[in-house]
């Protein structure tokens, strides 16, 4: 069983990680950055359709299949071969364990004052021994949602590892964290939809709030860039679905063009 563990956390690891990180990638501007992002996802998930043969056969054979797989069945394919992993990979490796160890803490202490994760903050501090890259701070802020990662030499007593954020919200965050929640929201009904990166649409808006109008009007464009669309409408209605965002419900539709 240990081997199907494995295959398990590494889909885990791949779909919660590379994949989500991948997205801006996936459907950005730079032809070969994007190129060589669905690449390399293309090659992982070929070589996990060989691993995962003798566990799940009729699974790893569909997704051999969908990968563009060049032989009959991904069960006339060799085994995948083994590399020893060079130092500098294994340092790779442990540089992003830590980094999911402080996106942990963060989140975990996200949940428990009540701060959805799409409220931009302006800053985390962690609190470890040692210091981080700018790489590293960066895929920290990132998944965290604030603005910056402060490193603090002396962690907290009796722990190793401890995150502190600012809570405090402006209104130039709670603008941006309206904005992102409308990306989130606007994405879900584009999954819903049955939509691909490869489908613009046109986004209607409906809501009464002045605070959301005006964010939605600052952040025109980011929003524009992550839900691949081409025009935003804002009305004061819509027949459309509903989310609340601010504690305000706010109507979405979305017309593929």
């Amino acid at each position: 069983l240990e081997p199907a563990r494995a295959i398990g956390g590494f889909i885990t690891d791949l779909s919660q990680w590379y994949v989500r990180r991948s997205r801006d990638r996936f459907k950005g501007d730079d032809e070969a950055d994007k190129k060589a992002a669905l690449g390399t996802l293309r090659y992982v998930l070929l070589e996990l359709s060989k691993l995962m043969a003798p566990f799940t056969p009729f699974m790893a054979e569909r997704l051999y299949k969908d990968v563009g797989g060049e032989k009959e069945s991904v069960h006339l394919e060799d085994w995948p071969v083994c590399h020893s992993e060079p130092a500098e990979e294994s340092s790779i490796l442990a540089d992003m364990k830590l980094v999911r160890d402080i996106v942990t803490a963060a989140l975990e202490k996200r949940a428990i004052e009540k701060m959805p994760v799409r409220q931009v903050l302006a800053s985390a501090t962690v609190m470890m021994q040692g210091d981080l890259s700018d790489e590293l701070k960066s895929i920290i802020a990132d998944e965290v949602n604030v603005k910056e990662v402060i490193c603090h030499p002396e962690p907290a007593e009796g722990s190793s590892l401890s995150v502190e954020l600012n809570l405090e919200l402006t209104p130039e965050l709670i603008a941006e964290g309206i904005a992102r929640e409308v990306i989130r929201r606007t994405n879900s009904l584009r999954k819903n939809a049955g939509l691909t990166l490869e489908d613009s649409i046109k986004l209607t808006i409906g809501t009464d709030s002045e605070e959301i109008k005006q964010a939605i009007e600052e952040y025109r464009e980011d929003i524009l860039k992550g839900v691949i669309g081409e025009d935003i409408e804002v009305t004061s209605s819509i027949d459309g679905e509903t989310f609340k965002i601010r504690d305000v419900e706010v109507g979405f539709a979305i017309l593929k063009k």
